[in-house]
């Protein structure tokens, strides 16, 4: 059996590679296990073995950052805590959407799943509550469209007084 802080080579150990490794305790649940020697070099390293570190959550987990992300389509996440009220709207890692949070908050009640809140400026880190409107799916359907129909509508405008503008230009007599 390895002491802790024993190293040894990949192909010792049946790794198929070269790298160096190091026999390592984790902190928490005290398993012992081999860890490449570069990892064990990186600056975010806490010597945490991965089943350890991915049922973390919260302030328990390495990479906490203050219950504050944003997600891969731009909206704002908040980590909740056990007790919160507002709990039931989570995921399954307690996160939930911040405009989601903040109508959810105004109204005093926790928002079903088919409830939509709609950000009037399309600003989706923009979660004031005046800029928020809580619709169903089909009026938050009805508002994208129309939303959309208006600015297309707005650029044939453009579009049409430039033409009037240049057309008026070529009628007036140069003198």
């Amino acid at each position: 059996m390895p002491q802790l802080g024993d190293k040894c080579h990949g192909y010792d150990i049946d790794k198929k590679n070269r790298d160096i490794y190091i026999w390592e305790e984790c902190p928490n649940c005290h398993q012992q296990r081999w860890v490449a020697k570069h990892r064990s070099k990186k600056r975010n390293h806490l010597g945490v073995c991965f089943r350890c570190r991915c049922l973390r959550y919260g302030k328990d987990n390495p990479k906490w950052r203050g219950g504050y992300s944003i997600d891969a389509n731009g909206y704002p996440r908040i980590v909740l805590s056990p007790g919160d009220f507002f709990l039931p709207m989570a995921d399954k890692y307690r996160s939930v959407l911040e405009h989601r949070l903040v109508m959810a908050k105004s109204l005093g009640r926790n928002l079903q799943s088919w409830e939509i809140v709609h950000h009037k400026n399309h600003i989706r880190d923009d979660n004031r509550i005046e800029n928020l409107q809580l619709v169903g799916l089909d009026k938050h359907t009805q508002i994208t469209r129309m939303e959309q129909r208006i600015k297309k509508l707005e650029v044939i405008i453009e579009q049409l007084k430039a033409e009037n503008k240049q057309l008026k230009s070529s009628l007036t007599p140069t003198v």
